[in-house]
């Protein structure tokens, strides 16, 4: 089960639905949670879940928030390559594929830009004010 956390609006109305006075969303799907996360108003709160290879720890980041660390192109869900290509000004009007979002950022973005982990999302509303 993950624990979803609404962050950066008053509701929330896609994936899943969260609002200012009810912000905790439950789903036992992991791509569910991906895809919310990767909108930019959930982060997880919770997970349930085996720890992760190596147990290895989340970096944190200079408010003392965790930091989710950088994926490769292949690892991300086509919702998480969305987002970074809207970060990144890249349109992807008519292609839905992953494969082929993935040989897009490539060709736009360049070996340099794509072939390690890569950030993607933009920052929050008080990470911006802050």
């Amino acid at each position: 089960m993950y624990h979803l956390k609404l962050i950066k609006a008053l509701s929330y109305s896609g994936v899943v639905t969260a609002t200012q006075k009810k912000p905790d969303v439950f789903v036992a799907d992991k791509a569910i949670a991906d895809a919310a996360v990767a909108t930019g108003y959930f982060k997880i709160a919770e997970e349930d879940q085996e720890p992760q290879e190596g147990g290895e720890e989340k970096e944190t980041g200079e408010d003392g928030e965790n930091k989710e660390p950088g994926k490769k192109l292949e690892e991300m869900t086509v919702p998480e390559l969305e987002t970074f290509a809207t970060y990144k000004g890249i349109s992807l009007k008519g292609i839905s594929k992953k494969a082929d979002i993935i040989a897009k950022l490539k060709v736009e973005l360049g070996a340099a830009e794509t072939e390690n982990e890569v950030d993607y999302g933009s920052p929050t509303i008080t990470k911006l004010q802050g």
